[in-house]
This record gives structure tokens, sequence and C-alpha cells, in this order.
């Protein structure tokens, strides 16, 4: 992550398996934000906005 490959060092495979990858998990990230989202949302009494970045989420109860 702190050097990737580039064209200028390694071969086009090396980098095209690299950011393959990549976004990959970077999908996989924000699919599962995504899904957490969701279900905080569903539940009875609960709020949470969007999760993004870091994987933060900040989920909020209502209490009656």
């Amino acid at each position: 992550m702190v050097d990737p490959p580039t064209l200028e060092k390694e071969s086009a495979e090396t980098v095209e398996k690299y950011n393959k990858e990549l976004n990959s998990v970077k999908f996989g990230l924000k699919e599962r934000a995504s899904l957490l989202t969701d279900k905080f949302n569903k539940m009875t009494n609960v709020t949470c906005t969007e999760i993004k970045g870091a994987m933060y989420g900040f989920p909020r109860i209502h209490l009656t």
C-alpha cells in the first residue's frame, strides 16, 4: 500500500493483479458498510447515518 506497483517498476500483469485485488477489497468493505447501515436502520428505535470510509458506525438509539 505504501509503494504500489507501477508500470515503470513492475510488469503490466503485476499491476493488473494488484489493482484487481485492491478493487475487490474496497468493494467488499463498501458492501459490508452498506449492509450494516441497512441492518441498523431496520431495527426498531434505531437510526444510523451511512457508514463510509473507516467503517465507523454511529447508531442512535431512540428511547421513549
